[in-house]
């Protein structure tokens, strides 16, 4: 990357940043806007990862821009485009004698059809007369993983496989300071989500919770966006926060995700559903993008598989 906008800097320099983009053959005004966007993008990526370079980077970039006459322009567009909706919940778990706070998120821009099928699996459930479990519970709860049975359980992981949703978990040790700790958690990734939703609409449904004041979750949001929006970032249009219980049956995505994170990070082969644990969480792998350890940076995916206990015993 750093190649490629050292070579983007030189024609630019050499030539001017307008000829180099009709060299390129991109000559259309909203190409080239969008194409002066992503090098903004690029220069600021770079510069976070290595802030040693932040000082030479930024001010080359921006004397490219001011001998074209060009300037990045994260204006909002699209607006017909479906808005995001973010629903996050947390869950708290000991690993190796340490207390652990986790945030899970989904992300979705089909809400609804997220919440017709976790509708109708939680409504046919509840119908079926052969069905065991606590069903007034399951019934004032909704599809809440600690209330439902193993069965309804498999059944509603296979059905969200297909679902047009993203998942994100982060999670780090929790203190005494409960409330700072969740938003601490919630700040790691939240520029990033909100990047994503850049010109649509942000809206995010937070899971109540007694430890967490939601003053202090829609200033954590706002704060996030007004910075990328200060910045002349990617940004979504406008955001809001609201807080639901957990009926609300988008709250069920990030539930049943962090259910079977926390269940595959604490169980070991002697546990005697330590398969079912494992594969469940298996099941919902490939729809988590990442998982990040909020302590150490680290970011877990496919590629780099997050361990569990008895990886780590062993």
């Amino acid at each position: 990357m750093k190649f490629a906008l050292r070579q983007e800097f030189y024609f630019s320099k050499k030539y001017g940043l307008n000829d180099h983009l009709d060299h390129l053959g991109i000559n259309d005004s909203y190409q080239r806007q969008s194409y002066i966007n992503h090098l903004d993008g690029r220069v600021k990526y770079v510069a976070f990862q290595e802030p040693r370079l932040a000082t030479k980077i930024g001010p080359l970039w921006q004397e490219v821009l001011e001998d074209s006459g060009e300037a990045v322009n994260y204006a909002p567009k699209n607006h017909h485009q479906t808005s995001f909706q973010f629903y996050v919940d947390e869950t708290e778990f000991t690993l190796n004698g340490e207390k652990y706070l986790a945030l899970g998120i989904s992300a979705s821009q089909h809400q609804e059809q997220l919440n017709n099928v976790t509708k109708r699996i939680w409504e046919s459930y509840l119908a079926n007369p052969w069905s065991d479990g606590d069903l007034d519970t399951i019934t004032k709860n909704g599809m809440h993983f600690t209330d439902t049975t193993e069965d309804l359980r498999r059944t509603y992981l296979t059905a969200l496989q297909p679902l047009p949703f993203t998942g994100y978990i982060v999670f780090g040790k929790l203190g005494a300071d409960y409330q700072g700790c969740y938003l601490y958690l919630l700040k790691t990734v939240l520029k990033r989500r909100l990047m994503a939703a850049e010109s649509r609409g942000a809206y995010f449904y937070f899971e109540q919770t007694s430890k967490v004041t939601k003053s202090a979750i829609t200033e954590t949001v706002k704060a996030a966006w007004s910075e990328l929006k200060n910045d002349n970032n990617r940004h979504p249009e406008f955001v809001a926060t609201e807080i639901v219980d957990k009926s609300y049956f988008g709250i069920a995505v990030p539930d049943f995700m962090l259910a079977v994170f926390r269940r595959y990070l604490m169980t070991d082969s002697k546990d005697k559903q330590y398969r079912r644990k494992v594969n469940m969480f298996e099941m919902l792998r490939d729809k988590i993008r990442v998982i990040v350890d909020a302590d150490t940076g680290e970011e877990f995916g496919r590629r780099k598989p997050i361990r569990n206990l008895d990886i780590e015993n062993s």
